[in-house]
């Protein structure tokens, strides 16, 4: 797994957080094109809601959530 330099990266301009990364945007109009989407799962549309009202993007939010949950087995 790819090691990144900022475990949340943010836009200088509004404050938005994306999640991993090497570097964080300066300006809105640099992150225009990044999708705040997490594909692939099913969840009440209140949950969607609620992802929606939070600072981090979705995907970074379930991520964490998994990981929280799904901790890796230790290696005997």
């Amino acid at each position: 797994m790819r090691k990144y330099k900022f475990e949340k990266t943010t836009c200088s301009q509004c404050g938005k957080s994306f999640g991993p990364g090497d570097s964080g945007y300066s300006h809105c109009e640099d992150h225009a094109q990044v999708k705040k989407e997490t594909r692939g799962i099913r969840l009440p549309l209140w949950m969607w809601d609620w992802l929606d009202g939070q600072d981090d993007a979705r995907g970074v939010i379930v991520e964490d959530a998994i990981k929280k949950v799904h901790k890796p087995e230790q290696s005997k």
